[in-house]
C-alpha cells in the first residue's frame, strides 16, 4: 500500500517537531534555573534571616542577664568577677550577631563552676557550680542550634547579599581578642615567681592577690574565644590558637595551686 504522505513533507514535519521539543526543553531548563532556583535561594535566605533573628534575641537575653549579674557581683563586693562579667557583656553587644558567643558563655559558666566546686568549699557554692555547669551545657546546645549562621564556608554565593553572616570587618576581632585575653594568663603565669618570693617574705598585700586572680580570670576568656573563632571558620587562626594555648595557663595554675598544698 502506497502512503499518500509526501516524504519531503514528512521530513519537514519531523524536523519541526524535533525543534519544537528542543525549544520546550530549553524553556523548561530556563524555568528551572531562572525561576525555581532563585525562589529556593530566596526561601533559604528567609530561613537564615529567621534563625539569625532568633539567635540575636538569645544573645540579647544572655547580655541582659550578664549585666544584671555585674550589678549583683559589684554590690556583693565580688568586684573581680563583676569585671569579668562586664567584659563578656561588652562583647555580647559588639558581637550581637556572632553564633560563637554561645561558646564564650559556655566557657565562662564552666570556669565559674570549676572555681565554685573546687575552691568554694561550702555546699551552697558547690550547688551553684552544678547549676552553672547546666547553663554551660545549655549554651553549647544553643551554639549547636545556630552554628551554621556564621560559618564562612557555608555561605551560599548566590544568597550572599541576604546572608546573615558575621560582618567581615569584625571577623578577625574574635581571634585578636582571644590572643589579647590569653596574654593576661601569660602575665599572671610570669608573676608567679615574684609572688612566691613575696609569700616567703610574708610581705604580700591583699590587693596583689586580688589582681592576680583577676588576671587569670580574664586570661581564661582567651580559650572560649579562640575555640569560637576556630569552630566558625573565622580568620587569623594563628591568633586563635595562641589565645587558646595562653588562656589554658589559667586552669593549669589552678590545678597547680590545688596540688601544691597537699604535696607540702
Amino acid at each position: 500500500m502506497i502512503s499518500n504522505e509526501n516524504p519531503i513533507i514528512g521530513n519537514i514535519k519531523n524536523t519541526v517537531d524535533s525543534n519544537r521539543e528542543g525549544v520546550l526543553t530549553t524553556f523548561s531548563t530556563i524555568e528551572a534555573d531562572g525561576v525555581n532556583k532563585p525562589l529556593l535561594t530566596q526561601q533559604a535566605a528567609t530561613t537564615k534571616d529567621d534563625s539569625n533573628d532568633k539567635m540575636q534575641k538569645s544573645i540579647r537575653s544572655w547580655a541582659g542577664w550578664l549585666v544584671m549579674w555585674v550589678v549583683i557581683s559589684a554590690f556583693s563586693s565580688n568586684v573581680e568577677w563583676a569585671i569579668v562579667l562586664a567584659a563578656v557583656s561588652v562583647m555580647s553587644f559588639y558581637f550581637y550577631d556572632f553564633s560563637g558567643m554561645f561558646i564564650v558563655y559556655g566557657g565562662l559558666m564552666a570556669w565559674a563552676a570549676i572555681w565554685n566546686i573546687l575552691i568554694g568549699g561550702e555546699a551552697s557554692w558547690m550547688v551553684m557550680g552544678v547549676v552553672q555547669l547546666v547553663f554551660a551545657v545549655f549554651s553549647c546546645l544553643e551554639y549547636r542550634k545556630y552554628r551554621h549562621i556564621n560559618h564562612r564556608k557555608l555561605i551560599d554565593p548566590l544568597s550572599l547579599e541576604h546572608s546573615p553572616s558575621f560582618s567581615s570587618n569584625r571577623e578577625s576581632h574574635v581571634a585578636w581578642l582571644s590572643l589579647f585575653f590569653g596574654l593576661f594568663s601569660l602575665i599572671g603565669f610570669c608573676s608567679l615567681i615574684p609572688m612566691s618570693i613575696a609569700l616567703l617574705n610574708q610581705s604580700i598585700e591583699p590587693w596583689i592577690d586580688w589582681v592576680f586572680n583577676l588576671i587569670f580570670d580574664l586570661g581564661f576568656l582567651g580559650v572560649p574565644l579562640g575555640i569560637a573563632a576556630l569552630l566558625t571558620g573565622q580568620r587569623r587562626k594563628g591568633a586563635s590558637i595562641g589565645g587558646i594555648v595562653l588562656g589554658s595557663l589559667s586552669p593549669l595554675v589552678l590545678i597547680i595551686s590545688l596540688i601544691l598544698p597537699s604535696g607540702g
